[in-house]
């Protein structure tokens, strides 16, 4: 007998089988609509039918509006054939998203479809684009309407489908209006403007807004599109990435202020694997009183298309690769450089923290709290707003998950639950505690997939999946865990132990350089008698002396001290001793006290009544007495 229908089996089938789908409410309930039918696939054509698929939430009806398809069916009947097709049933769309995402384990987020009611442009409007230098043939190639209150709205089409919109109020904006410039619906899909019309072979111009996309358009330019939320917002990246990896020339056409010219630097890094030109922020007209131009929608109606036309004509190239002036290159203020924490205080005092561009190695025995430190450092990333990316060779995905959000939890939210195996109470985090805390880290924490064959090579698949995490979501620390296990599948296929491992270590070196980012590597010490030695140095990490040689960082982890062993920049060695919580897997500096606090939504939680670190085999361990010398 057939299991009651159960709505959340809706979701979990669209999770596995329909990657990348939307949703939309209609009166008859909310429809989740693939990006192709899991029946027919869209059809065998180079430019396969998209959207034609969708099924109803609440009563697991489903149909294929495709012609030559034309399946309806049930819930039930989809899990069947998903069943009987194998492998989990994937879908051409699935086989593909996995191929496009290089093995990164990541949910695909769910979009809204916009619900605003749109008409046509008001006349107030029209007038209002009229007067920032539109044409009636630019105002209706980029199709813009109204709202209901007369707002201008920006339609933003993938593959004719309205997937988001932005609204505007067709006049000068005023700061002391205390209303927003711009807006959109919330939980709709950010892609970039006019992506249904841009031609992917061709030089492809990238403004900061819509006007200013409209005006490249209006000055003769029509290969054109914008960022659809402003220049600090990269979302359309990973939303678009199909097209922007098609890409083999962008001309970036940012806004003249020290935002736009910061999106300008941004995207020249994130979009590197192209041809990337841009406009110096010289090329921007300067009037009498020596104010520069702000943005192209200004330079069209103050100094007229052909000086657009100018300006992209003379838009530069990044100098030849492997040759820099010297006297280009800026200064620097190490105070604001971007740099990411431990999350200790003594070692981010003495480091200064991971700095982007370098690499970084901790070591230590197996057990003495490598991984545990690690963690400690991902969540202070996060916490930060940084992105993170980890190779995890040694815990599979659910026991990572298990283990880094514990430590986010920390103490507080540790419980009690009996473990009939091991015959006492063990740490348990309350579930809806986890599952906020795994909210948390959405588009934030990234695993690499180890479970999905790398045909290329294990190492050459991590460093691929590195780049493309760094340049597709902005991630801006990769961790390898571990040395080890990284080189060993590498050993495997042929190739001498050192000399894999300081290869690896050389090409995650030019990972960070390249995608202005840090890699922090855990390696095992070696197996080697310290006899007759004080304490252990660097030259006891296991790998080649070239990998060691590589670091900028060595950290030491033994007894519940961190030391330094290397610190190539600022040359300070030091010893931090740390506490070590067991019932959360936490550690702290010693003599500070646990000053970690993680921001995830705690509200309407209760605490455990009894927590883990009320019995003694949880509570809270300082470090022991320092070793004595060797006699």
């Amino acid at each position: 007998m057939d299991r009651p229908f159960d709505p959340r089996n809706v979701y979990e089938y669209a999770d596995t089988h329909l990657i990348g789908y939307r949703t939309r409410e209609t009166p008859s309930g909310t429809q989740i609509i693939a990006p192709y039918c899991p029946i027919c696939g869209g059809g065998d054509g180079v430019r396969r039918d998209k959207w034609t698929f969708a099924i109803c939430a609440e009563s697991g009806l489903a149909n294929c509006k495709r012609g030559s398809c034309g399946w309806t069916g049930t819930l039930h009947d989809l899990t069947g054939r998903a069943r009987e097709s194998g492998a989990g049933g994937q879908t051409r769309e699935r086989k593909r998203t996995l191929t496009s995402r290089s093995y990164l384990y990541r949910k695909a987020k769910r979009f809204n479809l916009p619900r605003t009611e749109l008409i046509p442009l008001t006349e107030k409007g029209r007038e209002y684009l009229r007067l920032r230098g539109f044409s009636d043939r630019t105002i209706e190639a980029f199709r813009i309407q109204s709202d209901r209150d007369g707002n201008l709205a920006f339609p933003f089409y993938r593959d004719g489908q309205l997937v988001f919109v932005k609204f505007r109020r067709p006049e000068k904006y005023r700061k002391e209006s205390g209303s927003p410039k711009e807006w959109q619906e919330s939980q709709t899909e950010p892609i970039l403007f006019n992506l249904d019309r841009i031609d992917l072979d061709k030089p492809l111009i990238l403004t900061e807004g819509q006007c200013d996309c409209m005006a490249i358009y209006e000055a003769g330019y029509q290969n054109v599109t914008s960022v659809p939320s402003g220049c600090e917002n990269l979302d359309w990246i990973d939303t678009c990435w199909d097209q922007v990896s098609r890409v083999q020339t962008w001309i970036l056409f940012g806004d003249s202020d020290p935002p736009g010219q910061k999106m300008v630097e941004t995207l020249r890094q994130r979009l590197s694997t192209a041809q990337v030109l841009y406009i110096p922020i010289e090329e921007y007209p300067v009037d009498a009183n020596g104010r520069r131009a702000k943005d192209a929608n200004e330079i069209l109606v103050r100094y007229g298309a052909e000086t657009l036309i100018e300006m992209i004509g003379n838009a530069q190239e990044a100098r030849v690769e492997g040759l820099i002036d010297l006297a280009d290159i800026e200064d620097e203020d190490p105070t604001t450089a971007h740099r990411t924490p431990f999350g200790i205080p003594g070692l981010d005092d003495a480091t200064g923290g991971l700095e982007d561009g370098g690499i970084s190695i901790i070591t230590g025995d197996t057990g003495c709290g490598k991984s545990t430190a690690i963690g400690i450092t991902i969540l202070s990333a996060i916490e930060r707003g940084e992105k993170v990316c980890v190779y995890s060779g040694e815990l599979p995905k659910r026991k990572f998950r298990r283990w880094i959000i514990g430590q986010a939890a920390g103490d507080a939210w540790a419980g009690l639950k009996y473990d009939p195996i091991k015959g006492h109470d063990v740490p348990f985090v309350d579930p809806e505690v986890k599952k906020r805390i795994g909210e948390s880290f959405r588009d934030k924490l990234f695993l690499y997939d180890t479970e999905i064959e790398a045909k290329d090579g294990i190492i050459n698949s991590v460093v691929r999946v590195f780049e493309t995490a760094a340049r597709r979501y902005g991630v801006k620390l990769m961790i390898v865990d571990n040395l080890m296990s990284l080189s060993f599948g590498a050993e495997s296929a042929g190739g001498d132990e050192y000399t894999v491992q300081s290869q690896m270590v050389q090409k995650m070196k030019e990972v960070a350089i390249r995608n202005a980012c840090h890699v922090l590597i855990v390696a095992h010490l070696r197996k080697v008698s310290t006899f007759g030695r004080r304490e252990v140095t660097f030259h006891d990490v296991q790998g080649s002396s070239i990998s060691v040689k590589a670091a900028d960082t060595v950290l030491l982890v033994e007894n519940q001290r961190f030391r330094l062993l290397k610190n190539r920049d600022e040359g300070t060695l030091k010893t931090v001793e740390f506490c070590y919580c067991p019932a959360s897997r936490r550690i702290y500096q010693a003599d500070k006290g646990d000053q970690i606090h993680f921001t995830w939504d705690q509200s309407g939680l209760t605490p455990p009544k009894i927590r883990a670190d009320s019995l003694d085999a949880y509570k809270v361990k300082p470090p022991p007495p320092m070793y004595a010398d060797p006699i």
